[in-house]
């Protein structure tokens, strides 16, 4: 202020500048609190994604007849996706996939409630018909019953299937799920299914079981979407036959599959985070010495 100081003026500036380092001190506190309050969030969502990973099979694993190999990459600390495998009699073994809708805390809980339900006693119950031959059709049904409602637009997509070793079948229904793949030793790869409506979206949904042939020397490659949908940093997506040519390329090791996938996604996004979260599940006969 210039002098001679007027009095009233250094009193209204020493006013004004009180308020405003009050107004700072306020401010700050909020901060203080909101940052707290976000850390907190963030500790329990990775411990919630740490305990949704705990429901998930190992990343290397076998049942009596098949070796298992999987990625699990979640978009965020919680994932909308949930797979799993097992022997449900001395004759098949069962795997499914499933791919929520949406992201977020909402489609992780749905997620972990379906994996919950999803037991061996449970797939062996729903997805053996009463005559004991394989109709994982009837597995959807009953998932779709329980899950579909009107007040809620909560759906999810499903691949379940039911493998016959003795056979060399795989009995399958496809719920809006990502095509599988079956790939040969030799890099050749063909699609399985055809589509199909997912889970608990429509009432009076109809669900099919398909059949098709599944032979020592191939693996069955079960994906989401966040494959094949992931862009690169011209909004161009991954799309299907860079994923097809990615497992073919990896096709002589079964184990190899997953992280080859994961590798060029990685490299397709120039180390970007994916957007969507992204599962890979290989599957092949066993060895047996």
């Amino acid at each position: 202020m210039a002098k001679p100081l007027d009095p009233s003026i250094l009193k209204a500036r020493m006013n004004a500048a009180s308020r405003i380092v009050k107004h700072e001190e306020v401010l700050a506190e909020r901060n203080r609190v909101l940052e707290e309050a976000r850390e907190r969030i963030e500790t329990d969502l990775r411990d919630a994604g740490g305990a949704q990973r705990r429901l998930l099979p190992p990343a290397h694993a076998e049942t009596r007849d098949y070796r298992f190999h999987s990625a699990f990459v979640p978009s965020s600390f919680v994932s909308g996706d949930m797979f799993g495998f097992f022997d449900i009699s001395d004759r098949f073994t069962g795997v499914y996939a499933m791919d929520v809708s949406g992201h977020g805390v909402h489609a992780a809980l749905m997620s972990v409630a379906v994996g919950h339900l999803l037991t061996v006693d449970y797939f062996r119950q729903h997805a053996i018909a009463a005559d004991g031959s394989p109709d994982p059709s009837l597995l959807a049904r009953a998932l779709d019953t329980r899950f579909l409602r009107e007040d809620s637009n909560d759906y999810f997509t499903l691949f379940c299937g039911v493998i016959e070793p003795a056979t060399s079948e795989l009995h399958y229904c496809q719920a809006g799920y990502s095509p599988p793949l079956i790939a040969a030793c030799d890099g050749q790869v063909r699609q399985v299914g055809d589509g199909g409506y997912p889970v608990a979206l429509i009432p009076c949904a109809e669900f099919q079981t398909q059949k098709t042939s599944f032979g020592s020397d191939e693996t069955l490659i079960l994906y989401s979407d966040g494959a094949t949908e992931a862009e690169n940093m011209n909004f161009e997506p991954f799309g299907q036959n860079r994923f097809e040519r990615t497992v073919a390329g990896a096709a002589g090791e079964v184990s190899a599959i997953p992280g080859a996938v994961v590798a060029a996604l990685a490299d397709w996004r120039a180390g970007s985070p994916l957007d969507d979260d992204l599962t890979i599940l290989a599957c092949k006969r066993r060895i047996v010495q």
